[in-house]
């Protein structure tokens, strides 16, 4: 097993962490995005599991689960695409193999192996979803690592790039998610990461004006299902409407960003309840909205729906 499989399958690690830990440089600017500023994010990755010392056993499958809970005064935005070029954007990375380097499988130069060396999938979600975000999370993947057997060459990566989809924008806008990583490696290693950077594209979308008042009903699937009336007061900042905030008639709060027609959004009740989603405006009078929730005390939690008509 050469050295340098084991690198390249730490580099996949490193550039798939984008997702979790993300500090964004640059957002919309007040006209609510619509400058389309493109900017360049940089991850620096956290201690513990999820980012040094992450044990590789050949054949075994690994879960790492991360989260990342951020508000909307220091975390900018919104934003309309986020993108990395898993073959340009090489991060920092500290390899300690647990196998000795093997001898080149041939005298071939640059012989670039047929079969994939590892795979991996992503599952991108909302933090309430911790719990299943490993089997219901959006997916991304599976990623296949081709590897050299010589130490010059570096190997391939098919898919080369990643791109979010509509759902993890509207997790990344509302600011609270978790990730989880799924690994199948074929080696033996002890991996350490750095940081990686990743492309981020600013709303070009200018903010709709969802503010008001609304009304409507709500049906929550899960572990306690439930369903009922519910009403809700949507404020937007006049001087960036792309910022937006609500309460409903339980006393929630909730904060979060608008691009064009979707506000995504994240709060809950002091002491009871987390909830994040996204509103989305349908027409001048009505909207729906779906969400995720998880209770303090981690009993209760599902999936809601809403529908509702501007009063």
């Amino acid at each position: 097993m050469s050295y340098r499989r084991i690198t390249r399958y730490g580099l996949i690690i490193s550039i798939l962490l984008l997702v979790v830990v993300i500090t964004p440089i640059g957002c919309g600017g007040g006209g609510g995005g619509s400058t389309g500023i493109s900017s360049t994010g940089v991850v620096t990755v956290g201690t513990g599991a999820a980012g040094k010392n992450i044990v590789l056993d050949t054949g075994v499958q690994k879960q790492i689960i991360k989260t990342l809970n951020f508000t909307v005064g220091n975390f900018g935005g919104p934003y309309e695409a986020l993108s990395v070029d898993l073959s340009a954007h090489i991060p920092w990375i500290t390899v300690t193999p647990a196998v000795p380097k093997a001898a080149p499988v041939s005298n071939t130069a640059a012989k670039l192996l047929t079969t994939p060396s590892a795979t991996m999938h992503i599952r991108i979600a909302r933090e309430e979803d911790i719990d299943t975000v490993c089997s219901t999370g959006e997916l991304y993947g599976p990623f296949s690592i081709f590897t050299d057997d010589t130490d010059s060459q570096v190997g391939d990566v098919q898919p080369a790039s990643l791109s979010a989809s509509q759902p993890t924008i509207d997790i990344i806008n509302s600011g609270s998610l978790v990730i989880c990583m799924i690994v199948t490696p074929v080696i033996d290693a002890t991996v350490d990461l750095d940081s990686v950077s990743f492309d981020l594209d600013a709303c070009t979308t200018p903010p709709e004006d969802i503010s008001g008042s609304w009304q409507g009903t709500y049906f929550c699937s899960g572990v306690c299902p439930e369903s009922g009336n519910v009403s809700l007061t949507i404020t937007q900042s006049p001087t960036d409407m792309s910022h937006a905030s609500y309460i409903d008639d339980s006393g929630a709060m909730y904060e979060g960003t608008v691009c064009g027609n979707r506000f995504s959004y994240t709060g809950g009740e002091a002491g009871s309840y987390n909830e994040s989603g996204t509103f989305l405006l349908e027409s001048a009078m009505s909207a729906s909205k779906t969400s995720t929730y998880k209770d303090i005390v981690g009993f209760c939690s599902g999936t809601c729906t809403d529908v509702l008509t501007k009063n």
